[in-house]
Protein backbone atom coordinates (compact mmCIF):
# COMPACT_ATOMS: atom_id res chain seq x y z
CA UNK A 1 0.00 0.00 0.00
CA UNK A 2 1.20 3.52 -0.70
CA UNK A 3 3.30 5.09 2.08
CA UNK A 4 2.29 8.59 3.30
CA UNK A 5 5.19 10.35 1.56
CA UNK A 6 5.21 8.19 -1.54
CA UNK A 7 3.66 10.05 -4.50
CA UNK A 8 1.04 8.39 -6.60
CA UNK A 9 2.27 7.96 -10.21
CA UNK A 10 0.86 10.89 -12.12
CA UNK A 11 -0.75 10.57 -15.49
CA UNK A 12 -3.25 12.83 -17.15
CA UNK A 13 -6.23 10.55 -17.75
CA UNK A 14 -9.40 11.76 -19.36
CA UNK A 15 -12.30 9.96 -17.71
CA UNK A 16 -14.54 10.93 -20.60
CA UNK A 17 -12.15 9.19 -22.97
CA UNK A 18 -12.34 6.01 -20.89
CA UNK A 19 -16.13 6.17 -20.94
CA UNK A 20 -16.15 6.86 -24.67
CA UNK A 21 -13.99 3.82 -25.40
CA UNK A 22 -16.19 1.69 -23.13
CA UNK A 23 -19.25 2.62 -25.20
CA UNK A 24 -17.43 1.96 -28.47
CA UNK A 25 -16.38 -1.58 -27.51
CA UNK A 26 -18.07 -4.28 -29.61
CA UNK A 27 -21.73 -4.57 -28.57
CA UNK A 28 -23.43 -7.92 -28.35
CA UNK A 29 -25.86 -7.24 -31.17
CA UNK A 30 -29.62 -6.63 -31.10
CA UNK A 31 -30.68 -10.28 -31.19
CA UNK A 32 -28.72 -11.23 -28.07
CA UNK A 33 -29.96 -8.15 -26.22
CA UNK A 34 -33.54 -9.08 -27.12
CA UNK A 35 -32.91 -12.63 -25.91
CA UNK A 36 -31.72 -11.30 -22.55
CA UNK A 37 -35.09 -9.54 -22.23
CA UNK A 38 -37.15 -12.50 -23.42
CA UNK A 39 -35.79 -14.96 -20.85
CA UNK A 40 -36.81 -12.57 -18.07
CA UNK A 41 -40.44 -12.73 -19.18
CA UNK A 42 -42.19 -15.51 -17.19
CA UNK A 43 -44.65 -15.95 -20.05
CA UNK A 44 -41.94 -16.38 -22.70
CA UNK A 45 -41.38 -19.82 -24.15
CA UNK A 46 -38.63 -21.67 -25.95
CA UNK A 47 -40.55 -20.95 -29.15
CA UNK A 48 -40.16 -17.21 -28.51
CA UNK A 49 -36.40 -17.58 -28.14
CA UNK A 50 -36.13 -19.89 -31.13
CA UNK A 51 -38.05 -17.44 -33.32
CA UNK A 52 -35.54 -14.69 -32.51
CA UNK A 53 -32.45 -16.82 -33.10
CA UNK A 54 -33.79 -18.46 -36.27
CA UNK A 55 -33.71 -15.12 -38.12
CA UNK A 56 -30.02 -14.68 -37.30
CA UNK A 57 -28.06 -17.16 -39.39
CA UNK A 58 -24.75 -16.54 -37.62
CA UNK A 59 -26.24 -17.11 -34.17
CA UNK A 60 -28.08 -20.22 -35.37
CA UNK A 61 -24.82 -21.75 -36.58
CA UNK A 62 -23.05 -20.84 -33.34
CA UNK A 63 -25.83 -22.31 -31.20
CA UNK A 64 -26.05 -25.60 -33.09
CA UNK A 65 -22.28 -25.97 -33.04
CA UNK A 66 -22.17 -25.31 -29.29
CA UNK A 67 -25.11 -27.63 -28.61
CA UNK A 68 -23.58 -30.54 -30.47
CA UNK A 69 -20.23 -29.90 -28.82
CA UNK A 70 -21.82 -29.87 -25.37
CA UNK A 71 -23.80 -33.05 -26.07
CA UNK A 72 -21.18 -34.89 -28.05
CA UNK A 73 -22.28 -38.21 -26.56
CA UNK A 74 -25.81 -38.01 -27.96
CA UNK A 75 -26.85 -40.66 -30.47
CA UNK A 76 -28.48 -38.07 -32.75
CA UNK A 77 -27.22 -34.69 -33.89
CA UNK A 78 -29.12 -31.58 -32.79
CA UNK A 79 -30.26 -29.95 -36.00
CA UNK A 80 -32.67 -27.17 -35.04
CA UNK A 81 -32.71 -24.17 -32.72
CA UNK A 82 -35.71 -25.32 -30.66
CA UNK A 83 -34.08 -28.64 -29.74
CA UNK A 84 -30.78 -26.90 -28.96
CA UNK A 85 -32.48 -24.54 -26.49
CA UNK A 86 -34.43 -27.43 -24.96
CA UNK A 87 -31.27 -29.41 -24.24
CA UNK A 88 -29.06 -26.53 -23.18
CA UNK A 89 -31.63 -24.46 -21.28
CA UNK A 90 -32.70 -20.86 -21.88
CA UNK A 91 -30.11 -19.14 -19.66
CA UNK A 92 -27.30 -21.38 -20.89
CA UNK A 93 -28.32 -20.64 -24.46
CA UNK A 94 -27.98 -16.91 -23.84
CA UNK A 95 -24.58 -17.35 -22.19
CA UNK A 96 -23.28 -19.62 -24.92
CA UNK A 97 -24.24 -17.07 -27.55
CA UNK A 98 -22.65 -14.26 -25.56
CA UNK A 99 -19.56 -16.43 -25.17
CA UNK A 100 -19.32 -17.15 -28.86
CA UNK A 101 -19.89 -13.50 -29.77
CA UNK A 102 -17.88 -11.67 -27.13
CA UNK A 103 -15.57 -14.56 -26.33
CA UNK A 104 -14.16 -14.54 -29.84
CA UNK A 105 -12.90 -11.03 -29.02
CA UNK A 106 -11.61 -11.84 -25.54
CA UNK A 107 -10.28 -15.40 -25.79
CA UNK A 108 -7.11 -14.20 -27.53
CA UNK A 109 -6.85 -11.02 -25.49
CA UNK A 110 -3.65 -10.50 -23.49
CA UNK A 111 -3.87 -7.84 -20.79
CA UNK A 112 -0.38 -6.89 -19.71
CA UNK A 113 -1.72 -4.29 -17.28
CA UNK A 114 -3.42 -7.06 -15.28
CA UNK A 115 -0.70 -9.66 -15.92
CA UNK A 116 -3.24 -11.83 -17.73
CA UNK A 117 -1.95 -14.13 -20.45
CA UNK A 118 -3.87 -14.82 -23.64
CA UNK A 119 -7.25 -16.32 -22.84
CA UNK A 120 -7.12 -15.91 -19.07
CA UNK A 121 -9.53 -12.99 -18.95
CA UNK A 122 -12.19 -15.05 -20.71
CA UNK A 123 -11.38 -18.13 -18.65
CA UNK A 124 -12.10 -16.07 -15.53
CA UNK A 125 -15.43 -15.03 -17.05
CA UNK A 126 -16.43 -18.61 -17.76
CA UNK A 127 -15.44 -19.73 -14.27
CA UNK A 128 -17.58 -16.98 -12.76
CA UNK A 129 -20.59 -17.92 -14.88
CA UNK A 130 -20.26 -21.58 -13.88
CA UNK A 131 -20.04 -20.49 -10.25
CA UNK A 132 -23.34 -18.63 -10.65
CA UNK A 133 -25.02 -21.83 -11.80
CA UNK A 134 -23.55 -23.86 -8.96
CA UNK A 135 -24.70 -21.33 -6.36
CA UNK A 136 -28.24 -22.67 -6.79
CA UNK A 137 -27.26 -25.76 -4.79
CA UNK A 138 -25.45 -24.04 -1.93
CA UNK A 139 -27.60 -21.04 -0.94
CA UNK A 140 -31.14 -20.67 0.33
CA UNK A 141 -31.69 -17.48 -1.66
CA UNK A 142 -32.99 -17.98 -5.18
CA UNK A 143 -30.42 -17.22 -7.89
CA UNK A 144 -31.99 -14.64 -10.25
CA UNK A 145 -32.09 -15.52 -13.95
CA UNK A 146 -29.64 -12.78 -14.94
CA UNK A 147 -26.91 -13.88 -12.52
CA UNK A 148 -24.90 -16.19 -14.84
CA UNK A 149 -24.85 -13.46 -17.49
CA UNK A 150 -23.73 -10.82 -14.98
CA UNK A 151 -21.01 -13.18 -13.76
CA UNK A 152 -19.90 -13.95 -17.32
CA UNK A 153 -19.40 -10.23 -17.98
CA UNK A 154 -18.18 -9.10 -14.55
CA UNK A 155 -14.60 -8.31 -15.66
CA UNK A 156 -15.15 -7.03 -19.20
CA UNK A 157 -14.27 -3.50 -18.07
CA UNK A 158 -10.63 -4.58 -17.72
CA UNK A 159 -10.34 -4.60 -21.52
CA UNK A 160 -10.92 -0.84 -21.59
CA UNK A 161 -9.00 0.18 -18.48
CA UNK A 162 -5.95 -1.81 -19.56
CA UNK A 163 -5.54 0.63 -22.45
CA UNK A 164 -4.92 3.47 -19.97
CA UNK A 165 -2.51 1.69 -17.62
CA UNK A 166 1.14 2.20 -18.58
CA UNK A 167 4.12 0.44 -16.97
CA UNK A 168 4.42 2.90 -14.06
CA UNK A 169 0.73 2.75 -13.25
CA UNK A 170 0.72 -1.03 -13.59
CA UNK A 171 3.62 -1.30 -11.17
CA UNK A 172 1.83 0.91 -8.66
CA UNK A 173 -1.35 -1.14 -8.93
CA UNK A 174 0.60 -4.35 -8.33
CA UNK A 175 2.28 -2.90 -5.25
CA UNK A 176 -1.06 -1.68 -3.95
CA UNK A 177 -2.50 -5.19 -4.25
CA UNK A 178 0.54 -6.69 -2.52
CA UNK A 179 -0.03 -4.21 0.28
CA UNK A 180 -3.58 -5.43 0.77
CA UNK A 181 -5.49 -2.89 -1.29
CA UNK A 182 -8.33 -4.24 -3.39
CA UNK A 183 -7.96 -3.99 -7.20
CA UNK A 184 -10.98 -1.72 -7.46
CA UNK A 185 -9.71 0.51 -4.65
CA UNK A 186 -6.30 0.99 -6.21
CA UNK A 187 -7.78 1.65 -9.66
CA UNK A 188 -10.16 4.24 -8.28
CA UNK A 189 -7.31 5.98 -6.43
CA UNK A 190 -5.25 6.28 -9.60
CA UNK A 191 -7.78 6.34 -12.45
CA UNK A 192 -10.81 7.72 -10.57
CA UNK A 193 -12.80 4.73 -11.81
CA UNK A 194 -12.48 0.95 -11.52
CA UNK A 195 -13.10 -1.86 -13.98
CA UNK A 196 -16.46 -2.82 -12.48
CA UNK A 197 -17.83 0.66 -13.09
CA UNK A 198 -16.51 0.67 -16.66
CA UNK A 199 -17.97 -2.79 -17.27
CA UNK A 200 -21.32 -1.56 -15.99
CA UNK A 201 -21.22 1.33 -18.46
CA UNK A 202 -20.42 -1.08 -21.29
CA UNK A 203 -23.31 -3.47 -20.69
CA UNK A 204 -25.67 -0.55 -20.05
CA UNK A 205 -24.73 0.82 -23.46
CA UNK A 206 -25.38 -2.62 -25.00
CA UNK A 207 -28.90 -2.54 -23.58
CA UNK A 208 -28.71 -5.29 -20.97
CA UNK A 209 -30.92 -5.08 -17.87
CA UNK A 210 -30.36 -2.66 -15.01
CA UNK A 211 -29.92 -5.64 -12.68
CA UNK A 212 -26.94 -6.88 -14.72
CA UNK A 213 -25.50 -3.36 -14.84
CA UNK A 214 -25.71 -3.06 -11.04
CA UNK A 215 -24.21 -6.50 -10.46
CA UNK A 216 -21.17 -5.76 -12.60
CA UNK A 217 -20.74 -2.25 -11.21
CA UNK A 218 -20.91 -3.26 -7.54
CA UNK A 219 -19.55 -6.82 -7.46
CA UNK A 220 -16.58 -5.59 -5.38
CA UNK A 221 -18.85 -3.89 -2.84
CA UNK A 222 -22.33 -5.46 -3.00
CA UNK A 223 -23.47 -3.86 0.24
CA UNK A 224 -23.92 -0.56 -1.59
CA UNK A 225 -26.97 -1.99 -3.36
CA UNK A 226 -27.86 -5.10 -1.28
CA UNK A 227 -29.21 -6.80 -4.38
CA UNK A 228 -29.22 -10.62 -4.86
CA UNK A 229 -27.59 -10.50 -8.30
CA UNK A 230 -24.80 -8.24 -7.00
CA UNK A 231 -24.36 -10.52 -3.97
CA UNK A 232 -24.07 -13.65 -6.11
CA UNK A 233 -21.75 -11.94 -8.61
CA UNK A 234 -19.57 -10.91 -5.66
CA UNK A 235 -19.35 -14.56 -4.61
CA UNK A 236 -18.50 -15.65 -8.16
CA UNK A 237 -15.71 -13.06 -8.34
CA UNK A 238 -14.22 -14.47 -5.12
CA UNK A 239 -14.38 -18.02 -6.48
CA UNK A 240 -12.31 -16.93 -9.49
CA UNK A 241 -9.76 -15.28 -7.20
CA UNK A 242 -9.49 -18.47 -5.18
CA UNK A 243 -9.13 -20.75 -8.19
CA UNK A 244 -6.48 -18.54 -9.78
CA UNK A 245 -4.47 -17.30 -6.77
CA UNK A 246 -1.70 -15.95 -9.02
CA UNK A 247 -4.10 -13.19 -10.08
CA UNK A 248 -6.35 -13.24 -7.07
CA UNK A 249 -5.95 -12.92 -3.35
CA UNK A 250 -4.90 -15.39 -0.69
CA UNK A 251 -7.03 -13.56 1.90
CA UNK A 252 -10.42 -14.34 0.38
CA UNK A 253 -12.23 -14.00 3.70
CA UNK A 254 -10.97 -10.43 4.05
CA UNK A 255 -12.49 -9.57 0.65
CA UNK A 256 -15.81 -11.30 1.33
CA UNK A 257 -18.85 -9.28 2.35
CA UNK A 258 -20.24 -11.00 5.42
CA UNK A 259 -23.51 -9.10 4.98
CA UNK A 260 -23.88 -10.37 1.40
CA UNK A 261 -23.29 -13.96 2.49
CA UNK A 262 -25.84 -13.60 5.29
CA UNK A 263 -28.37 -12.25 2.78
CA UNK A 264 -27.83 -15.28 0.51
CA UNK A 265 -28.05 -17.84 3.31
CA UNK A 266 -25.46 -20.58 2.72
CA UNK A 267 -26.68 -24.11 3.47
CA UNK A 268 -23.45 -25.19 5.19
CA UNK A 269 -20.36 -23.76 6.87
CA UNK A 270 -18.06 -25.11 4.15
CA UNK A 271 -20.12 -23.69 1.30
CA UNK A 272 -17.17 -21.85 -0.26
CA UNK A 273 -14.99 -24.96 -0.48
CA UNK A 274 -17.92 -26.94 -1.91
CA UNK A 275 -18.63 -24.22 -4.45
CA UNK A 276 -15.02 -24.06 -5.64
CA UNK A 277 -14.88 -27.85 -6.00
CA UNK A 278 -18.13 -27.88 -8.00
CA UNK A 279 -16.89 -25.09 -10.27
CA UNK A 280 -13.61 -26.87 -10.99
CA UNK A 281 -15.42 -30.09 -11.85
CA UNK A 282 -17.98 -28.40 -14.08
CA UNK A 283 -15.36 -26.27 -15.79
CA UNK A 284 -13.43 -29.35 -16.86
CA UNK A 285 -16.66 -30.76 -18.33
CA UNK A 286 -17.71 -27.72 -20.37
CA UNK A 287 -14.55 -25.73 -21.15
CA UNK A 288 -14.53 -26.90 -24.77
CA UNK A 289 -17.98 -25.42 -25.31
CA UNK A 290 -16.51 -22.01 -24.50
CA UNK A 291 -13.43 -22.48 -26.70
CA UNK A 292 -11.05 -22.73 -23.74
CA UNK A 293 -8.22 -24.96 -22.65
CA UNK A 294 -8.41 -25.87 -18.99
CA UNK A 295 -4.67 -25.53 -18.48
CA UNK A 296 -5.11 -21.76 -18.68
CA UNK A 297 -5.85 -22.04 -14.96
CA UNK A 298 -4.16 -24.18 -12.30
CA UNK A 299 -7.24 -26.34 -11.76
CA UNK A 300 -5.44 -29.64 -11.39
CA UNK A 301 -3.66 -28.65 -8.18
Amino acid sequence: MKKPNEPTPHRSIDINQIISQAKEFHPLGPTIVKLSTVIMDPNASIDDMAALIAYDQALTIKLLKAANSAFVGRAMEITNVHDAISYIGQQHTLNLLISNTLGSELVHKKLTAYDLAEGQLWAHSVLASIAADQCRKLFRAEVPQETPTAALLYNVGKVILSRFIDEDLGSFLSKSKEGGMDTAESEREILEVHYGEIGGLMVQHWGLSDAIVKAITFHHDPDIVSDPISDFTHVCHLVVQHLDPEHGSAAIEDKMSKQAIDRLGPVSDDWFEQLCDRVKERYLEVHQSFGLKHQLLPLDS
